[in-house]
């Protein structure tokens, strides 16, 4: 894999992680958004 699919599929994995934990554990999603915020 070159770099910039690495990048991509971090991108589409944290996507998808993040829109589980908002759907499975609603309550979460606010300490689940954290290291989103911490990265950016």
């Amino acid at each position: 894999m070159t770099p910039s699919n690495v990048i991509e599929f971090l991108l589409w994995f944290m996507c998808l992680w993040l829109c589980a934990v908002q759907i499975c554990m609603g309550k979460w999603h606010l300490y689940a958004s954290m290291p989103t915020v911490a990265v950016l």
